[in-house]
């Protein structure tokens, strides 16, 4: 799980990065980016029912991708909201799977510091 500081909480805020982000797809996932005057980075993971009905596979999908975020974490600009929408089709096959997915589309993002 990601921190708190780490989090995209409030609707509002998701919104804004929704409605004004750049996006980027990658495999199944599709995050769009937007900045915020802050130290940290902030995630929101969004898994609708149309990728998944029942709600445990919904919340492994958001375990296994926070997990993976979480471990990206030190390496992704600071002062950015990314929104990590999970598009229908997309499975959780291995951790190393998604750990290279999320890895790729941060760097199409132009997000991670080298």
């Amino acid at each position: 799980m990601l921190a708190k500081e780490n989090r995209l909480r409030k609707t509002k805020e998701i919104q804004a990065v929704l409605t004004k982000g750049k996006g980027f797809r990658e495999n199944g996932l599709f995050l769009k980016t937007g900045s915020f005057p802050g130290e940290t980075a902030r995630f929101s993971i969004i898994v609708s029912k149309k990728v998944a009905k029942q709600a445990v596979r919904r919340n492994r999908i958001r375990r296994v991708l926070g997990e993976a975020i979480r471990q990206e974490l030190e390496h992704v600009k600071s002062g950015t909201d990314i929104a990590l929408v999970v598009l229908p089709g997309f499975e959780v096959t291995d951790y190393q799977d998604v750990q290279k997915k999320i890895h790729t589309l941060l760097q199409k993002a132009s997000l991670i510091i080298k």
